[in-house]
Order: structure tokens, then sequence, then C-alpha cells
């Protein structure tokens, strides 16, 4: 998920020098769930008595209650579409707000009839989500797209109070003075796209900081962190104090940020705890007690044999990587020969190289740089890599001798994404793609030497993400939602794969890569089912042909990317457990 830059008016406020409240320290946690598989998205009633939170496969995510102190959980949310996630309670324990289906509901606290209250939006491309009730449970606040909305949840027409880029997780404060959200990376919660949930992206690797809402707009929003590490997921423990998820020091661990009367930050965050590999967390009313999800995620590199008979199945996949790591991106040279990765076995994530083609070698650093790097490809004559490295809490296009070498920024003094950078088959072009308001854009820039750049130029026709060169360098391949566009020569786009596509079988298609020959793309697609699906789609119109299912649910991709030299697919799958825990806050 790109980091946008939201304006002059969302500049980050620099501490206040005044005393921050006493600290609170974290009591003997209690682990709650138990069940394999993933637990998310905790929260405690009011009364401390039950935990709400979302547990179950993919798309099939249900809403569970189950009591503190031991007994079955049981479903409360029913058989409305799509996941259903983040529960929160209302004030008086008697309901609970969820969203399914890109809208938000409302359901009694141990079962019934669910009741919608804010619809789905008419962009299809948007959903109504990470809500959370005011104090006294008369108003909700939720968002769509770059905007924070506010109203009654009786009904009637909602009020917009400030915007960010694709502002989430929002927390109310106890007083009804303030909304903290946060921006940025709602993957890493969520596993979300602005239009669908799911878990392929959960857990995702990418900055994201806090940001604080006037609840009545009548305040511009106010950054409360930076943006130079994951910061997610705040809870407000009393009209001062936030507790959030961050990664800050390495490990995500919970910390506390206390604030003072203006709301702006009254001294640096607090570390809570120390190797929690928390997730999310939540605070009761008044901050007595913790419910927070722990999320442990293995994800390594797959190889997946194409063209043979029949489609190929996790029966046919070979692991190509190994260990405790978390891979994101991979990437297979045009030869074949040499897979490049970004993995975080050093701590942080960083670029890798390994043989293929020499059985037992061991993977070696390629690069090492202050920020985590992400997404590397390469030029189809082999030569440069291109990746992207977060630099100053945005990401930053990067190219270097696929050799090793030192690598050099592509904009070295912008202070804007260049996200997903793909060389030209020469290496003489470098497509990316920005956020640009409310929507994605395409941009080019070409070389002026080994490690100089024109000026990007945003590409006509271009709207849209994750763009691939053809092998003839004179198209490009790109996404938009989940339609797959090829931008022709002139700037012409035109539609390969169509949202819901019912050759596809009305799977969402989540990314494409070309084929050596150029006249087919690889386009991996979502099923409603959860499974994970890769098609040859010909860009003459003729039939896609389905080229492999993946449909184990505890080995899914980690993410949508993948690569292919014609032969195989590579693409890292992961392994991803999370359970609840709650604990008492104690006030020192």
């Amino acid at each position: 998920a790109a980091l946008g830059v939201v304006g002059a008016a969302l500049a980050v406020v620099a501490p206040r020098r005044t005393a921050p409240p006493p600290a609170p320290a974290l009591g003997a946690p209690r682990r709650v769930t138990f069940e394999a598989g993933l637990e998310v998205d905790p929260v405690v009633s009011p009364d401390g008595r039950l935990v709400a939170y979302a547990a179950g496969p993919d798309d099939a995510m249900r809403i569970h209650v189950r009591q503190l102190d031991g007994g079955r959980a049981i479903v409360v949310s029913g058989d409305l579409p799509g996941p259903h996630r983040r529960p929160r309670w209302s004030p008086d324990g008697a309901r609970l707000l969820f969203q399914a289906g890109r809208a938000l509901w409302v359901v009694p606290t141990l079962g019934g009839a669910a009741r919608q209250v804010v619809a789905p939006p008419a962009d299809t491309m948007r959903l109504a989500g990470y809500a959370d009730w005011s104090p006294d449970g008369a108003r909700i606040a939720y968002g769509v797209g770059d905007t924070v909305y506010v109203r009654d949840a009786a009904g009637g027409a909602p009020r917009a109070v400030g915007a960010a880029w694709w502002p989430h997780s929002l927390a109310w404060s106890p007083d009804g003075r303030w909304i903290a959200a946060v921006q940025g990376n709602p993957g890493f919660v969520y596993g979300a796209l602005p239009w669908q949930m799911g878990v392929a992206r959960l857990g995702n690797l990418a900055p994201s900081s806090l940001w604080l809402f006037a609840a009545d707009g009548g305040a511009p929003p106010r950054a409360l962190t930076d943006e130079t590490a994951l910061n997610t997921s705040p809870t407000w423990l009393d009209a001062r104090t936030l507790a959030f998820v961050s990664g800050r020091d390495g490990p995500r661990d919970l910390y506390t940020l206390a604030l003072d009367g203006d709301g702006a930050p009254a001294g640096a965050p607090a570390r809570l705890t120390t190797a929690l590999g928390a997730h999310v967390v939540a605070a009761t009313r008044g901050g007595g007690t913790l419910a927070f999800g722990v999320l442990r995620m293995r994800a390594n590199v797959w190889a997946l044999p194409i063209g043979g008979d029949g489609p190929s199945t996790m029966r046919d996949a070979v692991q190509v990587t190994h260990g405790d790591q978390t891979v994101e991106g991979p990437a297979v040279s045009p030869d074949g020969r040499t897979l490049v990765y970004d993995s975080d076995r050093s701590g942080r994530q960083d670029l890798w190289r390994l043989r293929l083609d020499a059985p037992g070698a061991e993977p070696e650093p390629l690069v090492e740089l202050p920020g985590d790097d992400f997404r590397p490809s390469w030029s189809a004559d082999g030569r440069w890599l291109a990746f992207y490295t977060i630099a100053g809490g945005v990401r930053r296009a990067a190219v270097m001798p696929a050799e090793g070498g030192a690598p050099h920024l592509v904009e070295p003094g912008a202070r804007v994404e260049s996200h997903s950078p793909a060389l030209s088959p020469d290496g003489r072009r470098l497509a990316f793609y920005r956020d640009v308001g409310p929507r994605w854009q395409l941009y080019e820039t070409e070389r002026t030497g080994d490690s100089t750049w024109r000026a990007a130029r945003a590409l006509p026709g271009g709207d849209g993400n994750t763009p691939q060169w053809s092998p003839d360098g004179a198209r490009l391949a790109f996404l938009r939602g989940t339609e797959v566009r090829v931008l022709d020569p002139g700037g012409a786009a035109r539609t390969v794969v169509a949202p819901r596509d019912p050759r596809l079988g009305g799977a969402l298609a989540t990314y494409a890569r070309w084929l050596p020959d150029g006249r087919a793309l690889v386009v991996s697609a979502n099923e409603a089912s959860g499974a994970t699906t890769f098609w040859r789609v010909p860009l003459d119109g003729a039939a896609p042909r389905l080229l492999a299912r993946l449909a184990d649910a505890r080995l899914a991709p980690a993410r949508p990317e993948f690569s292919t030299d014609g032969r195989r697919l590579f693409l890292a799958l992961a392994e991803r457990e999370s359970d609840v825990w709650t604990a008492p806050l104690e006030r020192r």
C-alpha cells in the first residue's frame, strides 16, 4: 500500500515539552483463543466479561463472542456476504458494530438479526469500514476512501470531519473530542484493498502513522507519529493516552503515547512490551483491560510448474527458500538461473540472491540499505535490478547492477512515492506508480546515465498500479482495481481481464506478468472460496487457460506478486497464526 502525501495541513506536529502522565504497566497476560488459524480484531466488552473477535478462513471470517472465563465461542454475525471484521462493542454492551460486504452492520451482542447502518459506497472500488462508536453510543465514525465520516447511529446524513490517505482503524476518545486513526498500510491489520477484505496482505510490511481528527471537524487532522515505521491500531486508555502497535524499535510491540489538552503529543512514545509480536490492540472503556492479537507469520518462496497437461496444485509445488523469515516479492532472472527476493532474515527487509542452478547454494545478501527494501524486478537483458526502499517514510525507486554494487535512487531529491518500479527490457526506462489523489497513476522515466534519470512523467491512460513491461518494451500491463489492462503505444489502454471476469470463473484479478513470448499474460486471481488461481490470458482474445490452483488455507500466497520464467511461477507462500490475549493494565 502506498503512502500518500496529504498536504501541509497534515504536517507532523513536534512533541510539546510537557510532562506526560504516569506510564501504565501491563499485568500478567492470558491467552483466550487456542484454535488453529486466525483469530483477529479482539475487543473486550464494557463489563469485562466477554471478548468479541473475527475468526475463520479468508472470505468466510465471522464475528465470534466468548466469555473470558471459558466456554465455547458463538458466531453472532450470521451469513452476510464477505468476510466479517473489526467488531466494536456499543458503550452499553448490548450491540456489536462490524463490517461485512463493504458495509457496516450492527447485531445484538449474543446474536440475532443484523441491521445495516452504513450502505456500501456507490463506488465499488471503496468500502465503508474501520468504524467505532462515540462514547455515548449515539454516533459512529467510519472511513470511506480518504475521508473520515461521522453520522448518527440511528441513521441520517454523514458528515465529513477530515481527510487523510486511506484512514483506517478509527478510535473515538472517551471525552468525545478526538478520533484517532491510521494513515497507510491497512494491509497489515486487514489484509485489505479499498474494495475488499481478505488475508492475502495480512501482516504487510510497510510504514504507517497515527493521526488525530477533531470529532466535530473543527480542526485539520494532525500527525501524532512519523511514518518511518509501522504505527497502527490506536486505542484510548483515557482521554489523554493512546496505546498502539508499532515496529519503531524492531519487533512489533505495544506502545503508549501521552497527549496534551490540545491533542498534541506530550512526549515520545513509551514502550509497553518487549518482543511481543503484536498485531492489534483494543482497550476497554476506562483502559482497565487490553485485548491484543499476536500474529506469527512465516513466508518462503515456492516454485510451481506451469505448461503441463492440466493445472498445477500444491502437490506440484517445490519449496525454494527455507527458514523463519518473511518474503514478500520474489523475482526470477530471465534465464531462470537466479532468484532475487526481499527477506527479513537479517532483522529488516533486505534483498537477497539465490543461485537456482547450484544445488545446495546458500542465499547471499545483495543490498542492505538503512530502510527496508522491497519488490525487486529484472531488466530483460539480466543486467539491472530495480526495487524500492523506504527512505524518509516514502517508497523510493532504486536501480543497481544485477551482479551487485551500489544502488542509486532514481529521484534522489524527491519526497514522493515511486512504487513497484519495473525496468524496460533494455534497462533504459523505468515505470512505477504513485497515489494521485483518490487514484493510482503510472509514471515513466528514462536514463540519462548509469545512475541518473530524467524527470518522471505521467503516462496517459495509465490510471492504475503495478506496471509490467512487455518483452519487446512496447507495452505496459497494469492493474486498475481488479481489471487487467494493457497500455499500447500512443497511450490507448485496453482491458484484458474485466472485474469478476466470467472467463476466470468470476474470480478477482490480483496481479499480472508477461510470458516470455509476449503473446499472453499470466494473471493471478482470488476465488470467493479463498483459493488462488493462475491463468494464461492471450492478448488476441482467445480463451484463458487455467495454469494452477492453490486452495490450501494453511499455506496461502503472502501477497499477490509473483514472478515467472515461462516454465515456473515463483511466489511467496505464507503460514499465518494469530491468537487473542488479554491483560490487565496497571497504573504505576
